[in-house]
Parts: structure tokens; sequence; C-alpha cells
């Protein structure tokens, strides 16, 4: 009976290192680039020359402003961006397409705005304002707050998206740094990796799911200790191919600068520890966005699924003990 409760335990376990995961995804909604933010306004000059030198690049801010038509307007959340939109809000359309990167009259609402403004969600295609300027609706998104995401090719942007690469995965801050100087953009006040937060969070949400396979491994240890030597080698063999050719997976969504060269060099450590110190405190000491909201809501609710695999995994140590 133990032994059943502890496997229903583990099988468990199993189910909410799946609901991790799925909350996890929501994470790569934001994960295209590092953001760089800036407190002061960048200078209308200062962006076009950056994005001279590099076209990838995208600004944008957020602001409150109003948006109408005709007969009705509404009090909305707008994210003004130049660039391309996916790396502003990434979150997956309900109805339409998001906008590119060269169309600057497309406009995406959520669905609450889309109700307020209009009485329904299906407005792809209808014209609104803001401001002087006339936006038609290219796509909607799940949400009952009032946001919209609008082009403009000069605004107070406070914030640059700066798009993932080899290079800049492998040694984020040294990228950052040579790309602000080639480009002539200002020092960031805060220098956020959404990345970063994403690999570790799959990576806590991964080492359960270990934890429930030692538990099971030796639950099943105590079933084959009659076996023939010849099946028990073989099978430990299987589990630790199985093992083997899991680590290249693990690896893969694992920052590139966490892994050391040398797990001797004590200088390496701590230059990384000093690294993720500046990298926690930049988003604990931000001027948050809507963005950098629904993002620290996603890690909240992580961290209460943590908890709860933190409260499986002791109970089966416990029922581990009492079985032996």
């Amino acid at each position: 009976m133990k032994k059943i409760l502890a496997i229903l335990l583990a099988v468990f376990l199993f189910a909410l290192v799946r609901v991790g995961l799925k909350n996890a995804e929501k994470m790569q909604w934001y994960t295209a680039g590092v953001s760089l933010r800036y407190e002061e306004p960048l200078q209308s000059d200062v962006v076009h020359d950056a994005h001279k030198q590099n076209a990838s690049l995208t600004f944008w801010c957020q602001q409150e402003d109003i948006l109408e038509i005709e007969n009705k307007q509404i009090h909305a959340t707008i994210f003004l961006y130049n660039g391309d939109m996916a790396m502003v809000w990434g979150r997956p359309l309900k109805i339409g397409s998001i906008p590119s990167p060269f169309d600057e009259s497309g406009c995406v609402l959520s669905s609450g705005a889309a109700y307020a403004l209009f009485g329904s969600e299906n407005v792809v295609g209808l014209f609104l304002k803001q401001g002087n300027t006339t936006y038609v609706v290219r796509g909607i998104f799940e949400s009952n707050d009032l946001l919209a995401i609008l082009p403009v090719s000069t605004a107070a942007f406070t914030a640059v998206e700066i798009p993932y690469t080899e290079a800049l995965w492998q040694d984020p801050d040294t990228q950052v740094t040579m790309l602000s100087q080639e480009t002539g953009l200002p020092t960031p006040q805060w220098q956020l990796y959404p990345k970063e937060i994403f690999a570790i969070m799959q990576w806590t949400l991964y080492i359960p799911i270990l934890f429930s396979g030692i538990v099971l491994l030796s639950l099943f240890a105590h079933t084959i200790k009659g076996w023939p030597v010849i099946y028990r080698d073989g099978l430990v063999f299987l589990i630790l191919l199985l093992l083997i050719l899991a680590l290249p997976f693990f690896f893969q969504v694992w920052p590139q600068w966490l892994t050391p060269s040398r797990w001797s060099d004590f200088s390496w450590w701590r230059q990384v520890l000093s690294q993720l110190k500046n990298h926690f405190y930049a988003w604990l000491s931000i001027i948050p966005s809507y963005r950098d909201v629904c993002i620290k809501t996603i890690v909240l609710c992580h961290l209460s699924i943590i908890a709860g695999q933190c409260i499986l995994c002791e109970w089966l140590r416990c029922g581990l003990q009492k079985i032996e």
C-alpha cells in the first residue's frame, strides 16, 4: 500500500511538472531579446542613428492614452514601438496577424479593448484613432485589460529590445556593451534578460522529475532483487543511456555563459554570481511596465508550483524511508 501511495505521489509530481512547463511556456512570449531600459526618453536623433546602424533593434515605450472611433473613446494602456512588434509583445493572437515591421498603420488590440471600443472582438480591418493618427486593426490577443500596440516612427522611447543571437546567448553583458558602443546608444539604467529567467524556470522544474525518478527506481530496485544479474545490469545500462541522451536537451535550454569551462575556476564563479546578482537587482529596481508585471506574475505562479513540488518531494522521501 505504501509503495502504491509513493508511486501515486510521484505521478502527481510529474503532472505538477507538466503544469509548471505550461506556465513556463508563457515566458517565451517575452524572451525574444534583451531589454535595455532608460529613465529618460531617448533623443530622436539617437534612435534614428542606432536604427540606422542596426536595423534589428526595436524601440518602445508605454503610456496611458485615449483610443477612439467615430462615436466612442476609451482610456487604454498603449505600447508605442518602432521596429518588430513581436520583440515587444509576443502573446499569440486570437484573431488576425501581427503587423510586419514595415507596416506603419497596422495595430493590435486586446480582446478587452476591442469589446470596449467596438463591442466585438471581430474587428480586424476596422479603424481607430490615437491622437491625430489613424490605425487599422490587424489582430486581437486574449486579455481583459484595455491594451493596444501601435507603431510610430518617433516617440518618447524608454526601452530597446535586442534580438538574441548566438554571441549574445554566450556572453550577454559583453555583447550588450559592444552593441551600445557600435550604435551610439547611452548606457542603460537596467538590462533585463527574460530568456535567462525562462531557462532557470525550466531547470527548476526538471529537478523534481529527477528526484521522483530516483524514488521510483529505488522502489523498482526492491522489486528486481531476485532477477538474474544479466537482466539487472542490462536495465541499469539502459537507464544510464537514457540519462546520457537526455543531457543535450537539458543543456540546450541552459544559458551557455552559465556553463563553466573549468569547474575549479573560482574567479569565474565569482564573476557569474556577480552578474546574476546584477540581473536580479535590475528586475527588482526597475520601474515596471505592464509587460514586466506579466513576467513577474508568471514567475510568482512558478514559485508556487515549485513550493508544491517541494512538499510532494518531502512526502516521497518520507514514504521511501518507511518502505525501507
